[in-house]
């Protein structure tokens, strides 16, 4: 979904189905930014790996990467952070956010600075919230 969305925005979109064939091929694209999930399998770790080690490749050392992910929780974002990742989203996230965040990754970049990190938002436990009333 994502990937169709930032194609229809006019940004060249590859997609790489796991970590292994995105570093195989970092090699031969050199990205600008690279979107990614921050789990692999259920594992967040591995996700963080997965950052890490684009951060030591010289191709990987001046892109973006952001994370979108269903892991909501603060240590996941810190996770995130300390593998290299620029900005940590979580899912559901609308298509024009992310949209919104690489084109802001591209114009970073091409200023010569890293995108500013993003605060995760705190994630809410919507069973707790008040029933809201809503006219009808």
């Amino acid at each position: 979904m994502y990937a169709e969305y930032l194609g229809h925005r006019g940004l060249e979109v590859s997609v790489r189905t796991s970590p292994g064939e995105a570093l195989t091929d970092l090699v031969l694209l050199s990205p600008a930014v690279i979107v990614t999930e921050l789990a692999f399998g259920q594992d967040p770790q591995r996700g963080g790996e997965f950052i890490a080690t684009v951060r030591q490749d010289p191709r990987g050392q001046n892109c973006a990467v952001i994370v979108v992910t269903g892991f909501a929780r603060a240590q996941d974002a810190a996770l995130a952070q300390r593998c290299g990742a620029d900005q940590f989203f979580v899912k559901p996230l609308v298509p024009d956010a992310l949209g919104s965040a690489v084109e802001q990754a591209l114009v970073s970049l091409q200023t010569g600075e890293r995108p500013p990190w993003n605060r995760a938002p705190t994630p809410v436990d919507r069973r707790q919230e008040p029933r809201r009333k809503t006219d009808v």
